[in-house]
């Protein structure tokens, strides 16, 4: 599978936000953007998890949106995208 989107999980410390998993959604932009769409979170910067939806662009991070999750939420969204990825590189793409 091609990266081009990832979603890219941080959490906050006293200095800052700390990256420390990268998921790997592949080419088909229309896909990650509606998985995104799905996860569970708010967009105000009031919780101490984040992700990011990121695509790669000429060697650049570019950032498309994020959401601020609970424990719980991280949780849930990490069992979303496994099933959904799973399901669209294998059922719905045919490969």
């Amino acid at each position: 599978m091609e990266e081009r989107f990832y979603i890219d999980v941080h959490f906050k410390v006293s200095s800052g936000w700390i990256s420390y998993a990268k998921i790997n959604l592949g080419y088909d932009q229309e896909f990650t953007h509606s998985l995104f769409e799905m996860l569970a979170g708010r967009i105000l910067p009031e919780r101490f998890l984040k992700m990011n939806l990121m695509e790669t662009k000429d060697d650049l991070a570019v950032l498309h949106k994020s959401i601020y999750c609970t424990l719980p939420e991280l949780a849930e969204n990490c069992m979303l995208v496994t099933k959904e990825v799973f399901r669209f590189y294998n059922l719905d793409k045919g490969h």
